[in-house]
């Protein structure tokens, strides 16, 4: 899946860094120019999405953050309070 994404943002012109997990998205970040969005699945090896995202907000307070997962469920069954931040579409598929 993470490819697919990668190849449809670099065929859309979007500038993309690819990461397999949560440490190699933190090190992928510090190289290069600010990066305007994270697209992270949240179930990732070594750290979730949501941890990375805090992680990086820590030096980009505004950046934006797209989750791509097949557990939103799990989100607000073991965080109820992040539906008030976040927002998720769900495939009908899903």
């Amino acid at each position: 899946m993470r490819k697919f994404v990668d190849r449809v943002l670099r065929e859309a012109g979007y500038e993309t860094r690819l990461a397999a997990d949560g440490p190699e998205a933190l090190e992928a970040a510090k190289n290069g120019a600010a990066i305007d969005i994270l697209v992270t699945d949240l179930m990732m090896p070594q750290m979730t999405g949501d941890e990375l995202a805090r992680r990086m907000r820590q030096e980009e307070p505004t950046l934006k953050v797209l989750y791509l997962t097949g557990f939103s469920d799990r989100l607000f069954k073991e965080n109820p309070r992040s539906g008030r931040t976040k927002r998720f579409w769900r495939s009908p598929a899903a």
